[in-house]
């Protein structure tokens, strides 16, 4: 099998379409994803993608998009990739991920919005895949993969262990894995006392985690880190006074996106049939912390792909029902769902449907895009 096909016509071909589309080189952002808020209601946050040349790896970068004027501002300038911006609480600092000491070694950095100094936060022993802010902003929680540790098959199925080499980056490669299994977990940062602490236990493997209240949070774990685990993974609450974790429900099938309500007394959860960690869509159900009852809500047979609280009665939901993309406002207390939004043409970027709550309670955002329009940036009022 010929493995080096860059003198191929066919290559040359594919790199002159990609150049096209892309435009290497030319600062021009040819993908958003990620949008979040900004310290304006006016302005979002988000992460653009900027592709250098056609042999190595696109670079993300930390953007500002001005909704008013339609005025993109580049927050960040690497080097490598920045990432997973989020804005604290009270707007004064975004956290974000960036690998900039080290390739694909992703840690904590902080901008101040109003005069863009960065400075570093503290280094986890791992590669930091997500982050969060508590609900009063005092503490920061960090999802953690040790180095090493693999990928689901829908992210590429691979460890994550970096490897040298002066190949191009697409150039595939026979990888073996190791007897032993690194684990994820989740790590704490409490800005009152600059401490970082582990927040779950040794034989704990956190797949994902959010915050409930200011000293709990709401997580998919198992008891063994294999990617194979995940697909029995339970729901948990972990108390990070005493790092006691409590199992709240066992599915019969995969679950995601656990999120708590302002109120930290109902948790919102995806469960559904998945092939792959990172693509659950199906119900939507609810946990009430204070009798243990778990219901399944009425999406009106929407898969759903996304869930955000936007009170502590009502929900913002986005997914897909057939080739329809849809976004629902559900009432809590009258466990109706109603379509805010839908289209059977242009869906969000990414692999399933995702949104952003924006002010007033059935107001949102979104990356759209289509087989015949760019990745935009879109409000619904």
């Amino acid at each position: 099998m010929q493995q080096d096909i860059r003198d191929t016509a066919l290559f040359h071909e594919a790199s002159e379409l990609f150049a096209k589309i892309h435009r290497p080189g030319s600062n021009f952002v040819s993908d958003i994803t990620d949008i979040q808020l900004s310290s304006e209601e006016s302005r979002l946050l988000f992460t653009g993608t900027f592709v250098g040349d056609l042999d190595g790896a696109s670079a993300t970068r930390i953007c500002e998009f001005d909704l008013t004027s339609g005025l993109i501002t580049t927050l960040t300038s690497g080097p490598h990739s920045d990432h997973c911006a989020r804005l604290s609480p009270d707007g004064s600092t975004i956290a974000f991920l960036s690998d900039r000491n080290r390739p694909s070694d992703f840690q904590l950095f902080f901008l101040d919005p109003r005069t863009h100094e960065i400075t570093p936060g503290p280094i986890v022993d791992g590669w930091v895949e997500y982050l969060e802010w508590s609900p009063k902003g005092r503490r920061i929680m960090l999802g953690v993969a040790n180095h090493g540790a693999e990928l689901s098959s829908g992210q590429g199925a691979y460890s994550t262990a970096a490897s040298v080499s002066d190949q191009p980056s697409w150039m595939p490669r026979v990888l073996y894995s190791s007897s032993e299994t690194p684990w994820r977990k989740v790590w704490v940062f409490d800005f009152d006392t600059d401490q970082l602490m582990c927040a779950s236990s040794e034989a704990q493997n956190i797949w994902e985690a959010s915050w409930c209240g200011e000293t709990k949070l709401v997580a998919i774990a198992s008891h063994d880190p294999q990617e194979g685990a995940w697909y029995a993974a339970d729901l948990v609450l972990i108390d990070l006074a005493t790092g006691d974790a409590k199992c709240l429900y066992t599915p019969d099938a995969q679950l995601a996106l656990p999120r708590a309500s302002p109120c930290g007394q109902t948790i919102a959860f995806l469960e559904a049939i998945s092939s792959d960690r990172g693509f659950v869509a199906g119900d939507l159900r609810l946990y009430d912390l204070r009798d243990g009852s778990c219901c399944v809500l009425d999406t009106q047979n929407v898969d759903v792909t996304h869930v955000e609280w936007r009170s502590d009665q009502s929900l913002m939901a986005a997914g897909h029902r057939g080739l329809e993309t849809l976004v629902l406002s559900i009432a809590i207390a009258k466990g109706t769902a109603k379509e805010l939004w839908k289209s059977l043409h242009i869906s969000t970027s990414g692999r399933y449907a995702i949104v952003l709550g924006l002010g007033r309670a059935e107001n949102f955002a979104f990356v759209g895009e289509s087989f015949f329009k760019r990745p935009q940036i879109a409000t619904v009022k």
